[in-house]
């Protein structure tokens, strides 16, 4: 996601960052999963704006990162 909207006649520019975990490839415990899901997202900020990241990935070199944008555009 990363669009504008407009509220009160003033924009707002919005983006998402995601961070993701998989039971049980990165754990067995909510409490494992969602530390594990909120590093991933703060990896994912890092990266720059409309990233996810996995938890079992090491993100790629930035020529070859993904973006979100991306990734809904290739599967529209």
């Amino acid at each position: 996601v990363n669009q504008t909207i407009n509220i009160d006649d003033t924009p707002l520019h919005l983006g998402i960052s995601i961070g993701i975990s998989f039971y049980p490839t990165d754990g067995e415990t909510m409490d494992t999963l969602i530390t594990k899901a909120d590093d991933a997202m703060y990896k994912a900020k890092r990266a720059g704006k409309n990233h996810y990241v996995s938890a079992n990935t090491i993100p790629a070199p930035s020529s070859s990162r993904q973006t979100l944008s991306d990734s809904v555009a290739s599967h529209s």
